[in-house]
Parts: C-alpha cells; sequence; structure tokens
C-alpha cells in the first residue's frame, strides 16, 4: 500500500476545515492540554474555525483558567479522534489571540453573549446553580488561534497502520514516517 503523505495533509487540513463547520463532525470537540505550576489541566473545547496550514481558533471567556495558564506558558496541545475513520490526531502549537469577525456578539439576546457575561469568572465557586449572575455590560469573550507546529497522524486499519509526523518550518510542513 503507497502512502502519500501530502495526500494525508491535505486530508487533515480538509476534515479538519469541515470540522468547524459541521457540529456533528467527530473533530468539532477537541481535548486542549495546557501546563501550569498545579500541573497540566485538559479540557474539551470547541473547534470554531480552520486557518489552513496555520491553526485552529477556539472560542473562551478570558477569565477562564485555560487562559490563566496560556498567560503563562502559551504551549499546548491538542487531541482529536475521528471513531469512524479510526484517526488520532495529536497537535502541538502556542496560543495567540485571535480576532474572529465572523463573530458577532453584539446582539444581547443571542446564546453566545450570554455565555461571556457571568459576573463571577468561570470556576468560581458557588452554593446554588441559581446564584449565577449576569452583568450585559461586561462581556469576557475571547478567541485564540493554536498555531500548530507538529501534527502527528495516526490511522489505524486491520490492514496495517499508518502513523505520520508533520512538522512545520516557516511556512512549510514536512513529514516523518513513523513506526505505529
Amino acid at each position: 500500500m503507497s502512502i502519500d503523505p501530502d495526500e494525508i495533509l491535505g486530508s487533515v487540513w480538509d476534515d479538519l476545515i469541515q470540522a468547524a463547520e459541521d457540529r456533528r463532525h467527530a473533530y468539532r470537540r477537541l481535548v486542549l492540554a495546557t501546563s501550569s505550576k498545579s500541573g497540566i489541566r485538559q479540557r474539551i473545547v470547541i473547534l470554531r474555525k480552520v486557518i489552513r496550514h496555520q491553526g485552529l481558533v477556539c472560542y473562551t471567556d478570558s477569565r477562564s483558567q485555560k487562559m490563566k495558564d496560556i498567560e503563562t506558558d502559551d504551549g499546548v496541545h491538542a487531541l482529536l479522534y475521528d471513531d469512524t475513520q479510526k484517526i488520532q490526531l495529536s497537535c502541538t502549537g502556542s496560543v495567540e489571540p485571535y480576532e474572529d469577525p465572523s463573530v458577532q456578539l453584539s446582539s444581547q439576546e443571542s446564546a453566545w453573549y450570554k455565555d461571556y457575561t457571568t459576573k463571577l469568572s468561570p470556576g468560581t465557586p458557588i452554593e446554588l446553580h441559581q446564584e449565577v449572575e449576569y452583568d450585559k455590560s461586561q462581556v469576557h469573550f475571547s478567541s485564540f488561534i493554536i498555531q500548530l507546529t507538529t501534527i502527528e497522524f495516526l490511522r489505524l486499519s486491520r490492514d496495517g497502520h499508518v502513523r505520520l509526523l508533520f512538522s512545520k518550518s516557516g511556512d512549510d510542513w514536512t513529514a516523518q514516517r513513523l513506526v505505529p
């Protein structure tokens, strides 16, 4: 079986772009790992946009723990898995702020708006869920891009697993075959 790394990398980017547009795509929800003095933290984030050959865009509350972790260490790890295709993507990169012109938070009626207007920051202890209060005059929305530096591709198959490490250097991606 012939394996074309360029074809696989193109397919990876196509799938990621599709995931940002299709709420049901397996890559839509990714595990984002950050590190801090207290250790490694992982959480699920939603893939909102993909900039081909560059990175993954996600949204969050600017006061969240992940943003505090990123302020200390902007290096992150993203893990994606498609159970149907049996493909795992293990990605590394660094986080940068991203101004997303497609986001409209101006309507105070939108679900988006409310998600980022809690008076207390995410993770603050409360007694009852009813204690969550909102302040529509304070929006804590933040978008960021994970500027990818590596994508490790693993496809599981009874016919033989395929594993490749794609590394970015400048604007180019190089591939290294790995033992699965």
